[in-house]
């Protein structure tokens, strides 16, 4: 114990010397005059420790929860930041380096995205009518209190959906040809700048050469519509290539240049595709003679006026096989991914041979010589040149 300090009393009195002055409440009267107050008074001291402990629990929890809130907090701004932001940049930047590394690519992602919106218009047109449902009800439910998050609106995902057009696009415009051209310009990041004049390549290929017969005469009477004539015809012809593996390279008016590449490739797949070659020229002629939007032609009455009453729609087919240049032709205004080479002349030749010999599809020696002999033995000698 120690004497007290700051007051009149002059006796010790018994008081804990380890307590701080935060635990301690000092309590005087109030109503004492300052005579009476500077003559003798009483002081009181309270420990206040019990309170100060559970203020300093209290305080401990308060900033416990805090911290809990803050760190639950940054976790759900993170979450939309990688959810609105990083995760779709991710994307977008693996997207533009898939199709830099190959830009044919592209119209396989853009017919993936196709097919998965339109999955989910199915499925929200399903869900509309089975709303009598009780599974149905409970959705319903869920999604009146918890909307679904759709970000096909916003930017990013807008942007996601500009690139794959932008690549198939591309794709289109330049064909399996330009490949090289778009990779090679997509993979210089370090410049902005466009190289499209890229030394062109030595490739085998076989060269298929499809020309629309009777095309000058539908031209006429067909006027305007000949676009969709051509583009109907098109989407056979291009369909059946790709899939028997080959790509459509250019059309010129009622002429398709087809190719097939087979550089780098075994015996094996280079008799592979000669035979596919071969056998996608007679299913287009098939497809073509059987397709009910092209069989309406038969029945214009200007077609039929200028060709007959018997008017078919009908292709005249050449294939050689060579090599052939691939690259890039023409200047910085406008170029065409195109193939520069004898073969190609040859392959028109052989195409113009149709003609003369009065059937649908003339193959060169190179190409029945390389195909499969269980496929050759089905193809007859027209003549030697």
């Amino acid at each position: 114990s120690h004497k007290i300090e700051g007051g009149k009393v002059s006796h010790t009195a018994r008081c804990p010397t380890d307590l701080r002055p935060a635990e301690i409440a000092r309590v005087h009267p109030m109503l004492l005059t300052q005579a009476q107050f500077d003559d003798w008074h009483l002081v009181f001291f309270f420990d206040k420790r019990p309170y100060t402990r559970e203020e300093s629990y209290l305080a401990l929890l308060a900033t416990a929860f805090i911290c809990i809130i803050l760190c639950v907090s940054t976790l759900f701004f993170s979450k939309d930041a990688n959810n609105l932001v990083l995760k779709p940049v991710e994307r977008m930047v693996e997207k533009v380096r898939t199709i830099a590394n190959d830009p044919l690519i592209a119209l396989k992602m853009a017919d993936a995205e196709f097919e998965l919106e339109e999955f989910l218009k199915y499925k929200s047109t399903k869900n509309r009518k089975d709303v009598w449902g009780i599974m149905e009800r409970w959705n319903n439910l869920m999604q009146a209190i918890y909307p679904p998050n759709n970000n096909q609106t916003m930017e990013t995902a807008v942007l996601e959906k500009t690139i794959i057009k932008l690549g198939s696009l591309l794709a289109l415009g330049f064909g399996e040809a330009g490949a090289n051209i778009v990779s090679t310009n997509m993979r210089g990041l370090d410049s902005s700048g466009v190289n499209a004049m890229i030394p062109g390549s030595r490739v085998d290929c076989i060269i298929g050469q499809a020309q629309i017969q009777d095309f000058g005469f539908a031209t006429e009477v067909l006027q305007g519509q000949v676009m969709k004539f051509v583009n109907q015809i098109a989407e056979v012809v291009h369909g059946i290539v790709t899939e028997y593996h080959g790509a459509a390279n250019k059309n010129m008016g009622d002429t398709f240049l087809l190719v097939w590449r087979i550089s780098g490739l075994d015996d094996a797949l280079r008799t592979r595709h000669a035979d596919l070659s071969i056998i996608s020229f007679g299913r287009i002629l098939a497809s073509i003679h059987e397709s009910p939007t092209l069989s309406r032609y038969r029945g214009h009455p200007g077609l039929q006026q200028r060709l007959g009453s018997r008017f078919r729609i009908n292709l005249s087919f050449g294939l050689h096989r060579g090599w052939a240049i691939e690259g890039a032709v023409g200047s910085e205004f406008k170029i065409d991914a195109s193939y520069l080479s004898p073969t190609v002349s040859i392959s028109e030749s052989v195409l113009r041979a149709s003609k003369i010999y009065g059937v649908s599809l003339v193959i060169s020696e190179k190409v029945i010589h390389q195909c499969s002999p269980a496929l050759a033995q089905k193809c007859r000698l027209l003549d030697r040149v």
